[in-house]
């Protein structure tokens, strides 16, 4: 499938379930992973342009750190193969990627989940527990450290300081130059190994859900779990269908997309089939998603264009091939165009040189870039280039920069690395930081320092 040249295009996965022995000899998924690596080199040969990868959560089998060094090192091949940054990707954690161990060993750990559990207002009493920060981060928030030392790397890690993550500083432009803002949200605060679908539902919280409107934004989000499978799920559901026009779910193992229209508002859900399902589940069926994104019409008259492509595995030929034609979904959207912009004056010659070299979209008339890949953002090239580092790298070049706080003390290493990190840019330290990093790091790179200007 190649869409036009002005579509965001993404790779949508779910529940990859790697495990310490992935890739090893007694690894049957690992013909599963190349033939996703061939269908999709097959789709960039064709011309296809891909703007990243989203993954909604069981990156991991158990959170362990061997299944997400695993994990990135497939990662790393998987953007190279279709020529996409190794950065541009997202990630929200699953009940795979809670060590349950750590919950089981401590009463106070598995109390403190009962006890939302059973709360009358579940999102009240877990909010009203994120308040403690140094205690939360303890009860919620260690069961994940696995977790957030592979997604530090790609901006997805998580914290009591904050439980879900929004790329909006640096948002995906679409084709008429409005923004798509992508928030990732954490399902998986009280997961354990108690979690079904009656007493033991999971918590999202309220204030994962609040996404304001905003002129010229549309929203999607990353979850594992689909509102089902939370306490809170009516309130989950109607913040989500009033307010996100694309929700990415995981965890059920099962495709499935539907276009609900509240209050006036048109979202589109979509849940991912799992790439890697157990052999021994009922129906098993290894899926991932292709997911485009472009907006058509006139400035009062809006519309998300949303095209599907389901891709599944075919036993009979034991390759990915699509599941049908693509899907095509429209979501109205609030009426927006870009702010005038006074253009300098130019000599004839260049003019014409400029309208040449640009391309416009009938519908609207707006001039748009010419590639659909996301220009690189040196600031999250420069957090994947720090946190691919040796533990030990990362610990010096804090250190050597004076990034350091007493008041990260009680933060585990991928929270405390990232708010030094952040605190660099406070501080107008990215020029130093980008070098020490590229000193370091195993990987050469020829990338200038895009800092050293400012």
């Amino acid at each position: 499938m190649r869409l036009g040249d002005d579509s965001l295009m993404f790779i949508h996965l779910a529940d990859m379930h790697f495990r310490a022995n992935s890739n090893g000899q007694f690894d049957l998924d690992h013909d599963i992973r190349n033939e996703l690596r061939l269908d999709l080199r097959a789709l960039t040969d064709a011309g296809t342009r891909f703007s990243g990868v989203f993954i909604c959560g069981d990156i991991a089998w158990s959170g362990m750190n061997a299944e997400y060094q695993i994990a990135s090192q497939w990662l790393d091949s998987l953007c190279d193969n279709v020529d996409c940054q190794r950065e541009s990707v997202w990630v929200v954690p699953g009940n795979h990627d809670i060590d349950r161990n750590i919950v089981k060993k401590s009463q106070h750990l598995a109390d403190a989940r009962s006890i939302i559990r059973a709360s009358s207002d579940h999102s009240n009493a877990l909010q009203k527990r994120l308040i403690d920060k140094e205690l939360a981060q303890n009860v919620y928030f260690s069961p994940l450290s696995g977790y957030n030392s592979f997604a530090s790397r790609y901006q997805c890690g998580i914290s009591a300081h904050n439980p879900y993550w929004e790329k909006r500083e640096n948002p995906f432009h679409l084709n008429d130059g409005s923004r798509l803002v992508v928030r990732g949200m954490t399902s998986v605060l009280l997961s354990d190994e108690n979690d079904d679908k009656g007493a033991n539902k999971l918590v999202l919280g309220a204030m994962q859900t609040i996404c304001p409107r905003d002129p010229g934004v549309t929203w999607l989000s990353l979850c594992h779990h689909p509102p089902d499978w939370l306490h809170d799920h009516d309130e989950v559901d109607d913040a989500l269908k009033t307010r996100v026009h694309v929700q990415l779910f995981g965890h059920k193992h099962r495709q499935r997309l539907d276009v609900t229209e509240r209050h006036g508002f048109t979202s589109l859900r979509l849940g991912a089939g799992a790439l890697h399902p157990d052999r021994s589940e009922h129906g098993w069926e290894p899926r991932y998603n292709l997911l485009a994104l472009r907006v058509e019409g006139s400035p009062t008259q809006r519309r998300l264009q949303v095209t599907v492509n389901a891709r599944r595995w075919d036993s009979q030929s034991a390759r990915f091939s699509a599941d049908g034609q693509p899907t095509v979904r429209f979501l109205p959207l609030d009426p927006w165009s870009p702010p005038a912009v006074v253009e300098p004056k130019e000599s004839p010659a260049n003019v014409a040189l400029r309208k040449a070299e640009s391309f416009s979209i009938p519908e609207t008339g707006h001039r748009v870039a010419s590639e659909t890949d996301v220009p690189m953002d040196p600031y999250r090239r420069l957090v994947y280039r720090f946190f691919t580092l040796p533990q030990l790298d990362q610990q010096r070049i804090i250190g050597e920069l004076g990034l350091a706080s007493d008041s990260d003390q009680s933060l585990d290493n991928p929270t405390r690395y990232a708010r030094c990190v952040a605190r660099a840019r406070e501080r107008s330290q990215l020029a130093q930081l980008w070098d020490a990093v590229e000193r370091s790091h195993p990987e050469a790179s020829t990338t200038p320092n895009p800092f050293s200007h400012t």
